[in-house]
């Protein structure tokens, strides 16, 4: 069926080229599928294979025909799949950058890219599940999207968990890497 190739992609895809198949085949393939399917299914599936098998790529690629397919369609559960999607603070980023790669109009020339609105509101309450250790490793320094554009871009809430590395972006000093967490016991 439709669903079972959509499962079959997603948790078998690492998006490279295969010997039948090239990554940008299999992902034409997979938008496709996406039309085929429930727009639910496609969003269960995609945190299924995140946070259980940990596919990332592929998950992050399925994440943004999602945000895209679904900014049209208003789903009501759209903002809590985005914060369920996001395993580590890179992915916030990475989800992002496939967004505007697949639609330009919401990258501008004038230096602000939008975020749909159900996507910002999913990334804004991942924020909070991050501490400072998890936020300082995961810097992501030259790469197209960092955490200064990521604090930049979706305005998180501090907490206790994560003040100490949100203020310090936010005054413009520099974020220190922690080498231990302070949640885990010596």
């Amino acid at each position: 069926t439709k669903k079972e190739e959509l499962l079959g992609i997603i948790l078998n895809s690492f998006v490279s080229d295969g010997f039948y198949e090239s990554a940008s085949d299999t992902l034409k393939r997979l938008e496709g599928l996406v039309k085929d399917v429930p727009i639910d299914f496609a969003a269960k599936a995609a945190i299924y294979a995140r946070t259980t098998f940990g596919m990332r790529s592929i998950t992050h690629y399925l994440a943004a025909i999602i945000a895209l397919d679904v900014r049209s369609k208003g789903q009501i559960w759209s903002s809590a799949f985005f914060d369920k999607i996001v395993y580590r603070v890179d992915d916030m980023a990475e989800i992002l950058s496939v967004i505007w790669s697949k639609n330009e109009r919401l990258k501008r020339s004038s230096g602000k890219n939008k975020i749909p609105t159900h996507v910002k509101k999913g990334f804004r309450k991942a924020f909070n599940r991050f501490d400072d250790y998890q936020l300082s490793k995961y810097k992501m320094e030259g790469k197209e999207i960092n955490l200064f554009d990521l604090v930049r871009l979706l305005h998180p809430t501090w907490t206790d968990r994560n003040r100490k590395t949100l203020e310090a972006i936010a005054t413009g000093k520099a974020v220190v890497n922690q080498t231990t967490s302070s949640n885990v016991l010596t």
